[in-house]
């Protein structure tokens, strides 16, 4: 099953062992549309990367769907087809067992030694235009773990905004940082909780910036 970022991830119930692919900033459908049917038949899922802190996601969904055993990043992974920092974070953090993001769930010594110690050596960083060569060069082995396991979410207590008109607020500053400065206190302050694009909650407020 596919918990976090269900709605932006490709995900392929009927692939019983498989391939996951880790794009980068490039759209999942995308990459998908250049696989051939032999390569379809190997991957179990195609998602982004936008951010280090996306990190979090792909450890819990792994580790929910341990027949995902093996990773594939792409190191045209941006728009100007260089690999992204988050990929490189990503490929550090497997090396090292150090988390360099800001940590989403509650992960145990044994439990970011057991994903870096298997991942580290089932993981591939290809270009895009390989893909295909690359996936037809992998064997799919047995599940990377015996069993699933749901991490325990680190819960953030929010403050309670303050209620407000539902109207626009307008923002005026003489530089950039202040603007910025300004538009962080009312969004703390009025801004709506809710779910964003990607499956994540956050802030939002509608305002003008002059």
């Amino acid at each position: 099953m596919l918990k976090y970022y269900k709605n932006t991830v490709l995900y392929y119930d009927h692939i019983k062992t498989g391939i996951g692919i880790i794009t980068g900033w490039k759209k999942p459908n995308l990459i998908r549309e250049h696989l051939t049917q032999e390569s379809l038949n190997k991957v179990k899922t195609i998602g982004t990367l936008y951010t280090k802190n996306g990190i979090n996601y792909i450890i819990a969904n792994l580790f929910l769907n341990p027949e995902i055993n093996h990773l594939i990043l792409l190191e045209d992974s941006d728009i100007y087809n260089k690999m992204s920092e988050s990929i490189k974070t990503f490929l550090s953090f497997l090396k090292t067992g150090k988390i360099d993001f800001q940590e989403k769930f509650h992960y145990s010594e044994d439990c970011i030694y057991e994903f870096c110690t298997y991942f580290k050596n089932h993981i591939s960083v290809v270009s895009s235009h390989d893909l295909n060569e690359k996936i037809n060069e992998i064997s799919l082995e047995s599940n990377w773990r015996s069993k699933p396991l749901e991490l325990e979410v680190i819960k953030v207590e929010n403050a309670e905004t303050l209620v407000s008109e539902k109207q626009g607020f307008m923002v005026r500053a003489n530089t950039v940082k202040e603007a910025w400065e300004r538009s962080l206190k009312l969004i703390g302050t009025y801004g709506n909780l809710k779910l964003s694009d990607y499956d994540e909650r956050q802030m939002e407020l509608i305002y003008q910036l002059l």
